[in-house]
């Protein structure tokens, strides 16, 4: 009889690694990965109106390209493919930007 503890802690050993964002070589990559992790996500659905993995994709390539306008940004690697990724702006600097900030990285794209 397996141990149900034992079971959920078992992971595959996977090695991971961190590197500076790129955005000509990470953006689209980072987005799937980070549209597919948030796509079940209750304020992404309520932001898109409903569950989609396309929306939730535009939307997180939407959130890197205004984050790296102000702050700095890094992804995580596990055989040669991208598999999450982390973004910090600085205190007090907001990284929606202006209407026509958003509309220049990208805002007509949206999917809907």
């Amino acid at each position: 009889m397996m141990d149900l503890d034992e079971r959920v802690c078992e992971r595959p050993r996977v090695a991971v690694e961190i590197v500076p964002y790129e955005p000509e070589r990470h953006e689209a990559e980072t987005a799937r990965a980070l549209g597919a992790a948030f796509t079940d996500d209750p304020a992404v659905q309520y932001l898109l109106g409903r569950r989609d993995a396309a929306g939730a994709t535009w939307c997180m390539r939407q959130g890197v390209r205004l984050a790296v306008l102000h702050g700095i940004g890094f992804v995580a690697r596990a055989e040669g493919r991208i598999v999450g990724g982390s973004f910090w702006v600085p205190p007090g600097v907001s990284p929606a930007g202006s209407t026509l900030q958003q509309l220049r990285l990208g805002g007509w794209e949206a999917p809907w």
